[in-house]
Parts: C-alpha cells; structure tokens; sequence
C-alpha cells in the first residue's frame, strides 16, 4: 500500500487499487455495472442464460447497441 492508493473494503475482504489506474477500475467498475444489470433484466425476459454468461458477441452487440445509442 502506497500513499494516494484507494483501499476499499466490504463484507468479503479489502482491495487496494494503486492511486495510477483507480480512475481507469473505478471507470470499468460502472461499465460493468451497468452490464450486469441489462444481462439481469435480459434474464428476466426470458433470454437463453447460455449466451448471456457469459456474454457472447451478439449478446454483447445488443448490448452495445441498446444502450450506446
């Protein structure tokens, strides 16, 4: 752990993210949330969970698509 790192914790343990990439993870972190939640409403819908976990191209086209747009 270095200084201007960011340390964050939870439930399930602590991760320390070096201060140099925090912005790039923390960037992926609300892509990925952003996903997961269209992958859980396209589950809902009744789509094949087998190409959506994990995501296939198409599925991730769609997504793509959708929600660039």
């Amino acid at each position: 752990v270095h200084p201007g790192d960011v340390v964050v914790g939870g439930p399930d343990g602590v991760v320390v993210i070096p201060a140099d990439i925090a912005e790039a993870v923390a960037l992926e972190a609300v892509e990925q949330q952003r996903l997961d939640l269209w992958l859980t409403r396209e589950a809902e819908k009744g789509a094949s969970l087998a190409t959506l976990l994990p995501p296939d191209a198409a599925t991730l086209a769609r997504y793509e698509a959708e929600t660039k747009a």
